[in-house]
């Protein structure tokens, strides 16, 4: 609450200046979402995107077995070739997941030019958005972030929690007082 006081406008600087994201959960329902790659990380990427009722176009030249079966079930849309400038257009989220880091830097510089949120699997600093390692509990949903920079500490904390709420066990305060390097 700001009443003048600078005591709380200097905290509220250093807190601006710690933190360089904003936690929020985006409703995707009927939002076009394009993924760019058709691998293993862009496949898990569009389970998510599913999950959150997405409609969603891959651009790649070839697809994994999941996202080809996906497409012939008819839960995705398919452009076998590789990405081109501007196929995102119309999208609302991209995600660039191919395996090339020249070509997931060009989408996520394309997107940032039309304002649009990218998520760059190999490059946090290219990203407008960042997905969290997320728990679901019945109508509450716990978000955990690295910031980008350790997904697969996220993981584990996501793994640990999610045990500990099965199991009833406290895995996840013990990896929590561990350091992410010693994963």
């Amino acid at each position: 609450m700001l009443r003048g006081s600078r005591g709380t406008i200097r905290a509220m600087s250093e807190i601006r200046d710690s933190y360089e994201y904003y936690a929020a959960m985006l409703r995707l329902t009927g939002c076009l979402c394009v993924v760019a790659g058709g691998g293993t990380i862009a496949s898990r990427k569009v389970v998510t995107l599913l999950k959150a009722g997405a409609r969603i176009r891959v651009v790649s030249k070839t697809l994994d077995q999941a996202l080809t079966d996906a497409w012939h079930a008819g839960l995705i849309e398919y452009t076998e070739r590789p990405w081109q400038d501007g196929d995102g257009t119309d999208a609302w989220l991209i995600i660039a997941a191919t395996d090339d880091r020249e070509v997931n830097r060009a989408i996520a510089l394309q997107a940032h030019s039309r304002r649009q949120w990218v998520n760059v699997v190999d490059n946090p600093s290219l990203c407008t958005l960042i997905v969290p390692a997320t728990v679901a509990l019945d109508d509450v949903i716990i978000a955990m972030s690295t910031r980008g920079l350790r997904p697969a500490y996220a993981k584990a904390l996501r793994q640990a929690l999610t045990f500990d709420v099965e199991q009833g066990t406290d895995q996840f305060v013990r990896l929590l007082q561990q350091s992410p390097e010693d994963l």
